[in-house]
């Protein structure tokens, strides 16, 4: 980022959690083994809550570019959880452990 700030580039990194797009629910080509994987729309909605609408995260996206914010983390919950993990990572962590303990959980 500062690097390229001297060639007059600015540079914003994205940090979405969940996106409500097709991805979601998609189980990835048709050709494809598929290793077991959490539900991700379940999975990440533990961590980081709801799916985030697309329109609603490009616009806070072009907004913080505007703003010319280094990282752009979406939605709040998703923001919360960033800070939180800098401060008390192992919180984190234990969440991420109990949303996929229940993932496995339920596993086929």
């Amino acid at each position: 980022r500062l690097e390229a700030r001297n060639h007059g580039v600015q540079v914003s990194v994205l940090c979405p959690a969940a996106i409500e797009t097709p991805l979601l629910d998609s189980e990835g080509p048709e050709d494809l083994e598929k290793p077991w994987r959490p539900d991700l729309r379940r999975f990440l909605t533990a961590i980081a809550g709801a799916p985030y609408p697309v329109d609603d995260f490009a616009d806070y996206a072009l907004r913080g570019i505007e703003a010319g914010r280094a990282k752009i983390i979406a939605p709040a919950m998703a923001r919360a959880g960033a800070r939180l993990g800098r401060w008390f990572p192992g919180l984190v962590e234990a969440r991420i452990r109990s949303a996929l303990a229940k993932e496995l959980a339920d596993r086929p």
